[in-house]
């Protein structure tokens, strides 16, 4: 017979929950104040340290962060780059996130990062084609990049490239 505490419930036993593996590949060295911190090694051996903070909000993701480094060395002003830009209600029912909407010559654009973590399912991907449709229908221009294409500032930078977003 199992014992019980007077007047207490019998509880199941809590379960630990297992945490999804890191998809990056930086080292995360501290918080600070408005984002985390990346290090990565320069050319000439050093290490720098950089805030991954893209126009004063946190990257989501280390590929979403490359690719606005990418876009910035590449020319685009930040100030024609918008980042997380919530579309049809944003995360509410019917709405989505947009990664990046870059504006060049009053023409908008719209960059979506396509990571395994959020956009593999298969609910998600229909989604993904039906927001695809929905924009390209609202006359908006979208590129799907997907995060094996930006592992890096260089791959990010042939990957804008060959979207034909920078030359």
């Amino acid at each position: 017979m199992p014992k019980f505490a007077i007047g207490a419930p019998a509880l199941p036993k809590a379960r630990r929950l297992k945490t999804a593996p890191k998809p990056f590949k930086f080292k995360i060295i501290r918080p600070v104040g408005a984002g985390i911190v990346a290090r990565a090694e320069a050319p000439g051996g050093t290490l720098m340290e950089e805030s991954m903070v893209i126009n004063g909000v946190e990257a989501q993701s280390v590929n979403e962060w490359y690719i606005y480094k990418a876009l910035t060395m590449g020319g685009i002003p930040t100030h024609d780059i918008d980042y997380q830009v919530p579309w049809h209600g944003g995360r509410s029912l019917g709405g989505q996130v947009l990664d990046f909407v870059v504006t060049i010559g009053g023409l908008p654009f719209v960059i979506r990062v396509m990571g395994k973590y959020w956009h593999s399912e298969p609910i998600t991907s229909a989604l993904d084609t039906f927001t695809y449709g929905q924009m390209v229908s609202e006359g908006l221009s979208v590129h799907d990049i997907p995060d094996t294409a930006a592992n890096s500032v260089d791959a990010a930078r042939h990957a804008l490239i060959q979207e034909g977003i920078l030359r």
